[in-house]
């Protein structure tokens, strides 16, 4: 297990080794038996007391239930979601204006679901087993290029500057994936940041795998926030509440991305001057 390093108030670092195995968890129980019962008598079940009782300490089942549910909320929240739209585009007809901000309202508490939803299928797929990891030869130039252009608009509303490395480094990964990784990071970073400051991407090899890493000009990571950012559902009270409030999944995913790639994930924080996130991934190619 990975271990922090650094005193509170300075400057402080974690990582996650992507070798090191995750969700190591007992296998779910086994299925209960019953017998018949005789005429008058009560049926038991044959293991003992509370064999009845759903499992709810057992993390397996735990999280395979809420992939169930899940999987099973994502149609009718799109249909929800899509109506809403609809609505709102005037397909039934022009709408007042405080019928039109309620339904505004609703389709973006709609789409939140929906990235909450998505976001859960997501990391349930890349801790399983055999995540999907798809790799070919591409260049991080356009994995950043394609992360900035998915938050340019975000930093835009808040006069943020996203400053990106101009040397140009071959990887061999999963594009979209590393992708979805930095733009996780970024948003982020913006989220934290202050209106007018400066977010910087830098790209570099280092020890047989290729560094990215974002940096920001924030208000760095309370001692107390440190040492569970990659949980899942943890999150840290944005400085501006009027930001785009995540689903605290977000470091999670990125974690599982990573570890996909055989890599590893941290970070370095110092308390009212910022935080660097980064991750390294092996360059195959050697």
């Amino acid at each position: 297990m990975a271990q922090p390093s650094g005193q509170a108030g300075r400057k402080v670092g974690y990582s996650v080794n992507g070798s090191a195995e995750i969700n190591s968890i007992p296998p779910a129980l086994p299925a209960k038996a019953h017998r018949r019962s005789k005429a008058g008598e009560a049926i038991k079940p044959t293991g003992g007391k509370d064999r009845y009782k759903a499992p709810l300490d057992n993390p397996k089942y735990v999280r395979d239930l809420i992939a169930m549910v899940t999987h099973d909320l994502r149609t009718p929240l799109t249909s929800i979601h899509g109506m809403l739209s609809l609505l709102r585009l005037g397909a039934c007809g022009e709408l007042p204006e405080k019928a039109l901000e309620a339904i505004l309202i609703a389709e973006r508490g709609s789409r939140r679901l929906l990235k909450m939803v998505d976001d859960l299928l997501d990391i349930e797929m890349l801790e399983s087993s055999k995540p999907s990891i798809r790799y070919s030869l591409t260049s991080c130039a356009t994995i950043i290029q394609k992360s900035v252009d998915a938050l340019i608009g975000f930093a835009d509303k808040h006069s943020i500057k996203i400053e990106v490395p101009t040397q140009s480094i071959e990887v061999n990964a999963d594009e979209d994936r590393l992708v979805q990784v930095l733009v996780n990071l970024l948003s982020n970073a913006v989220k934290f940041s202050p209106d007018g400051s400066t977010i910087s991407i830098e790209v570099a090899k280092a020890d047989e795998c290729v560094e990215f890493r974002v940096i920001d000009q924030g208000p760095g990571i309370d001692e107390e926030d440190r040492y569970c950012l990659f949980e899942r559902f943890n999150q840290v009270q944005a400085v501006n509440s009027t930001k785009l409030s995540g689903t605290g999944l977000g470091l999670a995913i990125c974690r599982a991305i990573v570890h996909a790639h055989h890599g590893e994930i941290g970070y370095e924080t110092q308390v009212g001057k910022g935080s660097s996130f980064w991750f390294r991934i092996p360059d195959l190619r050697q």
